[in-house]
């Protein structure tokens, strides 16, 4: 047990200052062989050790809300500044002890100081927003190594924490292939919940209110805040656990739901990251979807104008922006009729 340790006599304070440590990134070999071994002496260790993360992340969840950050967003901008350069780890973890998660409503007003805060501890990824526009797409490799190709219409932005890789899908869709750092976990913040990936390829989604996961390869662990749950039971200090659910997703399954709740089922995990291999396929869809999601993809439109076609279930694999092909295809199996506009939009009817 380390000096710092031996100062601390109770196990939540253990627990906290392990917990902060490891968030650090400081911990050396030898230090995470001191904490499992620690971890191991006593489920009581483990336990408050796993309610201290749970009131950190508890905290996280709340902090990268969508309402919570629509309302940090609309502050005066203010260089962030680190915490650790006013107070030690031990104070830190003091704090993660004694916080309890009400309300969404916390929000981090601008100083009123004019000493101007400190400079930012680099983290593993630096902070920096990628979009991409209507009809386009971007690949992109993170400085961790990690490959990320985003939909039209994303808007993804890397942040710089010490201890992980973080990042928040603000809107749209992304693909992820994580690289794998055992030492760092791989964090994507969306639609008020963390995915934190185990060595993965994943894709994400957010659009308005939906949200969905789809895990391609490997293991991901979704967190939800939930209300609290006084039921769960007070610890021996007096504060009740914050109630997070957490899903753990294995390959082939998608997490999909709005702020009604959500579910997991399995899918076509090929069908749904099709776009990554500029194609669209689609099982048994009304081809009005369809038409929507080739329209997005193509300056010349298709206009549906019969209720009954748009209806009409098919099934194929398309090429984004190839309106000919898909029309010649809808006409030569009777799907549609098929008719071509003066300023190239094609129109499909009653066959």
């Amino acid at each position: 047990m380390t000096q710092e340790n031996l100062l601390i006599d109770d196990v939540d304070g253990l627990a906290a200052n392990w917990f902060s440590r490891m968030r650090s990134g400081a911990l050396t070999e030898s230090d995470e062989a001191a904490l499992e071994a620690w971890l191991d002496h006593d489920p009581a260790n483990r336990s408050a050790y796993d309610a201290v993360e749970r009131t950190w992340t508890a905290l996280e969840l709340v902090r990268m809300h969508p309402r919570v950050l629509a309302m940090r967003d609309a502050l005066p901008e203010q260089r962030p500044f680190r915490l650790e350069r006013y107070f030690p780890p031990q104070a830190i973890a003091a704090c993660v002890v004694a916080a309890v998660v009400g309300a969404i409503g916390i929000v981090a007003w601008p100083s009123t100081q004019s000493k101007a805060p400190p400079p930012v501890v680099a983290g593993l990824l630096q902070p920096h927003l990628y979009q991409t526009g209507e009809g386009e797409r971007s690949v992109l490799t993170l400085a961790d190594g990690t490959e990320v190709m985003l939909h039209e219409g994303a808007r993804l932005r890397t942040l710089a924490e010490r201890g992980r890789r973080v990042v928040r899908l603000e809107s749209g869709r992304a693909y992820f292939r994580v690289a794998k750092d055992k030492h760092h976990p791989f964090v994507v913040q969306a639609g008020g919940r963390t995915v934190t990936a185990l060595g993965t390829a994943f894709e994400v989604s957010v659009e308005k209110q939906a949200f969905a996961i789809t895990l391609v390869e490997g293991r991901v662990r979704v967190q939800t805040p939930v209300a609290a749950a006084p039921s769960l039971g007070a610890r021996p200090n007096g504060l009740v656990p914050p109630s997070i659910e957490t899903t753990e997703m294995v390959a082939g399954s998608q997490l999909a739901g709005d702020i009604n709740g959500w579910r997991v089922t399995r899918t076509d995990v090929s069908q749904e990251t099709s776009w990554t291999r500029d194609q669209l396929i689609f099982e048994a869809q009304p081809l009005a979807v369809v038409a929507e999601q080739m329209n997005r993809r193509s300056p010349r439109k298709i206009i549906i104008t019969d209720e009954d076609v748009g209806r009409t279930l098919i099934s194929g694999n398309f090429r984004p922006g190839d309106v000919d092909g898909f029309a010649r295809a809808l006409a030569a199996y009777d799907y549609a009729g098929v008719a071509r506009r003066g300023d190239g939009a094609i129109e499909l009817s009653a066959p």
